[in-house]
């Protein structure tokens, strides 16, 4: 039953649900003002917040899933433990993607 209700859920990137609320901020002093002589232009430095990104699909899944299951709140957020076994790999991965758009802005 998780996975029927991660595939509904997630479908949602198929019908642009989540451009629904899409923010593209510029970076002020970072956008436009690196040039990327391989293409020859300058490359913009643009985040794009996306609330309803696939991320969120996944975590209104597990609640969807939790409450049709009957999960008792206490055990849905001991989950919260999960976090703290893998810290170490969730900052091992933040570092790479770190480093990857530091080399990429540094040329």
């Amino acid at each position: 039953m998780p996975w029927i209700v991660v595939s509904a859920v997630v479908s949602w990137t198929i019908a642009k649900i989540f451009m629904i609320g899409d923010v593209k901020v510029a970076w002020p002093g970072l956008d436009k003002a690196v040039y990327i002589t391989l293409y020859h232009q300058p490359y913009g430095a643009i985040w794009d917040f996306q609330p309803l990104a696939t991320d969120t699909a996944i975590l209104v899944a597990a609640i969807i899933t939790s409450v049709m299951v009957k999960l008792p709140a206490r055990e849905f957020f001991a989950a919260v433990d999960t976090c703290v076994q893998t810290r170490i790999a969730i900052f091992t991965v933040t570092t790479i993607v770190d480093m990857a758009y530091l080399m990429n802005y540094s040329g």
